[in-house]
């Protein structure tokens, strides 16, 4: 499914991969749903749960007020994969998977409003979903915990980690000329400078000894 004013034949074999998705997707929440006690407690599992549904929250309500219908659902696909991966794992008893679940089925609502209709009132809840209020994301929460820096000698990748996103330039400069892989392409040669791109890069510049 392509954007709305592309234009192009229709063809319906092209929707084989939205009935799949649709079908994986009434799996994961009639199989999972947890009625009365579920788990408060917090893990790294489900804290990405919890970042997973603001993101997920955050980009569907920006495509579709900017009638980016095929990316909303892209972005519902992906948030459905992962919940169908882990939905055998512990994470799946804990609120925050629950919860995911339940603003999974309103942000499909206004694209699949038969299904979704159906599946609020198998969960257990009163009224319609179509009456319910839109989901609300922290946009801190949809910032990423970390990300992978590059790590340069020269212009050349010699090296990528994990760090904090809130990293320093300090932080990330000692760490990059502390790993023992970038220690081995630098040697004997002398740094010049290291030249660091928040969120992106630490570029070393050595010269020949």
């Amino acid at each position: 499914i392509g954007p709305f004013d592309a234009g192009g034949s229709f063809r319906p074999d092209n929707l084989e991969g939205v009935w799949r998705f649709l079908n994986r997707f009434w799996s994961v929440i009639s199989e999972n749903w947890l009625e009365g006690k579920v788990s408060d407690k917090e893990t790294s599992e489900s804290k990405a749960i919890e970042r997973l549904r603001h993101k997920t929250i955050k980009r569907v309500t920006e495509d579709l007020s900017n009638f980016r219908f095929n990316t909303a659902l892209a972005a519902l696909m992906e948030c459905n994969n992962v919940l169908v991966k882990q939905q055998h794992d512990p994470v799946s008893q804990t609120r925050a998977y629950r919860k995911t679940l339940e603003t999974m089925m309103q942000l499909l609502a206004p694209l699949a409003p038969h299904i979704t209709e159906e599946l609020w009132r198998i969960t257990g809840h009163t009224g319609s979903i179509h009456m319910t209020d839109w989901p609300s994301y922290d946009e801190e929460m949809t910032q990423d915990e970390t990300f992978t820096l590059v790590i340069q000698v020269n212009g050349k990748v010699r090296e990528r980690i994990e760090v904090s996103a809130d990293i320093s330039e300090n932080e990330a400069r000692y760490l990059a000329l502390d790993n023992p892989r970038v220690a081995s392409f630098i040697g004997e040669s002398t740094v010049q400078k290291v030249i660091y791109i928040p969120g992106r890069l630490v570029n070393i510049v050595v010269r020949n000894a």
